[in-house]
């Protein structure tokens, strides 16, 4: 009863709108009417008195003042006797569109009142055939909008994502680096004497050898900086089945997660995920405004380090290029992020990245079953060590929890880069 009663409040308000729209349409017509009316009348009366004034009007060599005074108030009356002409046709005209948009709505009116009657008598009959159907239908109740585990794109979709982000990295770093080519010529170059922010991480220690080459600076500030951006948007996006570590740096939210996961069935827990990922998103927008402008600070500090410069020679650089770059950049993996988690639910994508030991200068051996190599021409010697992370992965969870594999290997830098450096120093 309860939509039965819904859908015939929605249908009288519904008609009561319409009958009014309708009747204030007419009411203005027939007051354009009665104008036309006032109109016609005043022309008759001014057509008149043109009539009576041309009776007296006489050709005259040397008017009296008189006879000028009635030619005056002649032509005064001929432009009055225009304008009211000109009123009249608009007046006609617009009575005209008025009277067609009354018919015209007229007939909408019609329509909307065959569909809502129509609506009205379908409400009724599924009123009737739910309520025919309820104690049959107790056994399959669905779980509504978590009974869903269709994909609404394919894995391929993300696949390309990931691909596309790591491009876009790629491009980012390049392009700034180059720039920053422009920046120091003409300077001077020094090698950094302190560590950069105090960081004992192998890629800074590198960074900080003498006589270091123009091309092999170069290749550890693009590994530098692939690393500074798969960690900040790693945390900031990807980290955690949820809710990313940034906003969730408790975990609640992933605990609550896999308490879900393990009593509930893989729908359920699949369609919670992409919910919650979707209602979390503002608060992922809104940390990414900060996070966008600390990590260009960053980067500029550590360009300026790496040569031997200030931050302010790199200023310019940074209002041009970094800032507009990195939001176009943070936006492609915010939703890259969201896809993944919220339109695929056959299986559990999780972008992912090597994840180092903690504290930074811990050590974390490179193992080829986990990450790919950015350079193996390189080469690999036993008990090399990773120094940075370079590109995203993707990995995929099966419905019976065992990983299958990973769709995109991450991709790492070693001690080999370091070794392959100091070779021109």
């Amino acid at each position: 009863m309860w939509m039965k009663a819904i859908t015939d409040t929605h249908t009288d308000a519904a008609k009561e709108k319409l009958m009014a729209e309708n009747k204030k349409l007419k009411a203005e017509a027939q007051n354009k009417d009665e104008e036309l009316a006032r109109s016609k009348a005043e022309v008759a009366r001014l057509q008149e008195a043109n009539r009576r004034a041309a009776r007296f009007e006489a050709p005259r060599i040397n008017p009296e003042p008189s006879s000028s005074s009635s030619s005056r108030e002649l032509e005064t009356t001929k432009k009055k006797l225009l304008q009211v002409e000109a009123a009249l046709s608009n007046s006609r005209d617009e009575v005209a569109k008025l009277n067609h948009s009354a018919a015209k709505q007229e007939r909408r009116i019609n329509e909307l009142l065959s569909q809502l009657s129509s609506l009205s008598a379908s409400a009724s009959n599924s009123h009737s055939n739910d309520r025919r159907g309820k104690a049959r239908a107790r056994d399959d109740l669905s779980t509504d909008v978590f009974d869903n585990r269709l994909d609404q794109v394919s894995e391929a979709v993300i696949k390309s994502g990931v691909d596309d982000l790591n491009d876009s990295i790629m491009s980012f770093v390049t392009d700034v680096l180059e720039a920053a080519d422009g920046v120091v010529a003409g300077h001077p170059i020094a090698h950094p004497i302190e560590p950069f922010e105090d960081s004992d991480r192998p890629l800074f220690l590198a960074l900080m050898q003498d006589q270091l080459t123009t091309d092999s600076r170069g290749l550890l500030l693009d590994a530098t900086f692939h690393d500074q951006l798969n960690v900040e948007l790693y945390e900031l996006f990807f980290s955690s089945d949820v809710a990313p570590v940034r906003i969730d740096p408790t975990g609640l939210v992933q605990k609550v997660f896999e308490q879900l996961a393990s009593k509930e069935s893989w729908t359920v827990a699949q369609r919670w995920r992409a919910l919650a990922a979707t209602g979390l998103s503002t608060l992922i927008s809104d940390a990414s405004s900060s996070s966008i402008l600390d990590l260009a600070s960053r980067l500029v500090k550590l360009l300026a380090w790496a040569h031997g410069l200030t931050p302010s020679d790199f200023e310019s650089l940074k209002t041009t290029s970094i800032l507009p770059k990195l939001r176009t950049l943070f936006n492609e993996a915010e939703n890259l992020a969201i896809r993944a988690r919220r339109d695929v639910l056959s299986v559990r994508m999780s972008i992912i990245t090597l994840s180092l030991n903690s504290p930074p200068s811990s050590s974390t051996l490179y193992d080829p079953r986990d990450a790919d190599l950015v350079w193996p021409d390189m080469g690999i010697e036993k008990g090399d060590e990773v120094v940075g992370r370079y590109k995203f992965g993707l990995k995929r969870l099966g419905e019976d929890g065992v990983r299958l594999d990973y769709l995109v290997k991450p991709q790492v830098t070693t001690t080999a880069l370091v070794r392959e450096t100091s070779k021109s120093c």
